[in-house]
């Protein structure tokens, strides 16, 4: 047996067992790293002959190439790192509908791998974070996650209820309303401060001041739900608005929404079974039909479904543009390729 070959069963017999390590912690990363670094190791003869040869240089050639085999070796792992935990892409921005370059960060969240799979990561896919989102191949969304697998969402007055509660809602989040014209004057000093368009006093005495302004949802929702109300009154429709068979949905109100959890096994019934069969239809693989208010999936009649993947809500914080879940529906998680620094919302 000649060296290379011992050379060769030796790596191999050495790389297999840390290489299976690590795909089963799903650092794919590492592997190249493992195998490098046991080809150094076992071919450090030939690696000596390398530097013995550089030595022979003159002094000056020397340190150039020395340097300039580090610099090299450096920027190849560095770029290999950061290629795999990073990527600069163009996505849309939601509030000025214009391409923007930014840093998705593919560690927070974990590199998708596929449908069922991420690479390790830093932290889950929370309530309130912002999320780059692919949409598909060429579309791809900065927003914030409103809602995970489990909750159930509905909008009331541009504000997000997660699980009836408001406490989720981005603080950031805004939908315009209307101010009472009998609101006391300390609540529109409050207002004030919230809004760079005008409201005070002198709108209570003259029409000729609108009294349409952009306000916080949270706040509205929690302190100023009765001096306000919504742009889009609450019987007023509009079939885009998912989920598309439940009325009255608006951009600013919607029927509550329960997200399928991963291997959850969830019963059809007449609030579900519309928006349901939406999400099977898009994600899940296989078709969804509702017939008479009977579910057929795969052309079978089903009284449950069990979902493969976790869904999620997402909301822009300018409640007035519909590019985000009231128009798509949930997303399943491989749709959430990372995060982003540079958000804008």
């Amino acid at each position: 047996m000649t060296i290379l070959q011992k050379n060769i069963i030796k790596s191999v017999s050495i790389s297999l067992p840390l290489i299976g390590l690590a795909l089963w912690a799903k650092a794919y990363f590492l592997v190249p790293i493992i195998v490098s670094v046991i080809f150094v190791i076992l071919h450090r003869h030939e690696i000596n002959t390398l530097n013995r040869a550089i030595d022979r240089l003159p002094n000056k050639l020397k340190d150039i190439v020395k340097i300039s085999i580090s610099i090299a070796l450096g920027i190849g792992l560095a770029a290999y790192i950061i290629a795999f935990i990073t990527d600069v892409d163009i996505y849309t921005s939601i509030s000025s509908n214009k391409s923007r370059i930014c840093f998705i960060d593919k560690l927070k969240y974990g590199a998708v791998v596929d449908k069922d799979r991420r690479t390790f990561s830093l932290g889950e896919i929370s309530r309130g974070n912002a999320a780059i989102v692919a949409l598909n191949d060429s579309v791809k969304t900065a927003i914030r996650i409103a809602a995970v697998p489990g909750d159930e969402i509905s909008i009331v007055n541009g504000c997000a209820l997660v699980n009836g509660s408001s406490e989720y809602e981005s603080d950031k989040a805004t939908a315009p309303f209307f101010v009472i014209r009998t609101t006391p004057l300390n609540i529109v000093h409050q207002l004030q401060r919230h809004t760079e368009e005008l409201v005070d006093s002198s709108f209570r005495t003259t029409s000729n001041i609108d009294s349409r302004c952009t306000l916080p949802v949270k706040e509205v929702y929690n302190k100023w739900q009765k001096y306000t109300y919504s742009v889009l009154y609450r019987n007023k429709s509009d079939e885009r608005i998912f989920p598309h068979s439940l009325t009255p949905n608006n951009a600013l109100q919607m029927y509550p929404v329960s997200l399928p959890q991963r291997n959850q096994t969830v019963s059809f019934n007449s609030n579900n079974r519309d928006y349901l069969s939406d999400i099977i239809n898009k994600y899940e693989d296989c078709t969804a039909e509702v017939k008479n208010g009977i579910v057929y999936i795969n052309n079978q009649p089903a009284t449950d479904y069990t979902f493969k993947y976790g869904y999620y809500f997402l909301l822009n914080d300018n409640r007035e543009i519909l590019a985000d879940s009231r128009i798509w529906g949930p997303v399943p998680e491989y749709c959430i390729i990372g995060s982003t620094s540079n958000l804008v919302l």
